[in-house]
């Protein structure tokens, strides 16, 4: 609670915080809290989740387990960390995150950035947020086509049939 009581006062100029903080004496209800919580902060929030949230969550994720999600959103922290502090990502390879059970026709490189956009599929539950990012994407490699390998990244060749919905 202390966590999200410093990132409610680091946000206390927008105005969403301010309409709270004059309305409700400060008390911010879950989906305006989670808007200025960053990413680590909001895994740790889900760690830490009743077993019936979780199961709730589970429900309204494509019926992914809680165990998996908590282990993905950890993994994504220390990828967002990485590329917030301008680390590397091209042919790096990450701590494992866990994919078992996830895509049993494929062989994933579970420690490079694929399996982690692969995880990501998985947790968007709107499909036209996951297309938008899929076409960005697509785009992308197809500019960049002569600069990067995308077997470097951990792609496999039928990457864009594993990532396609």
């Amino acid at each position: 609670m202390k966590k999200i009581e410093d990132e409610k006062n680091n946000h206390k100029n927008k105005l969403f915080i301010k309409h709270h903080n004059d309305k409700y004496n400060g008390i911010l209800p879950i989906w305006v809290a989670v808007e200025i919580m960053s990413f680590g902060t909001l895994s740790k929030l889900y760690s830490n989740m009743l077993p019936q949230d979780t199961t709730y969550i589970k429900k309204e994720l494509c019926n992914i387990n809680p165990t998996l999600v908590n282990s993905w959103l950890h993994s994504l922290t220390h990828l967002r960390n990485v590329c917030a502090h301008y680390g590397r990502i091209y042919n790096t390879y990450f701590p494992t995150i866990n994919m078992k059970n996830t895509d049993k026709n494929n062989v994933i490189n579970d420690k490079q950035i694929f399996a982690y956009i692969l995880a990501i599929k998985h947790l968007i539950a709107d499909k036209a947020v996951w297309n938008d990012f899929f076409i960005k994407l697509q785009a992308l490699f197809y500019k960049y086509n002569a600069c990067i390998n995308l077997e470097f990244l951990g792609f496999p060749e039928n990457w864009v049939s594993i990532l396609s919905l």
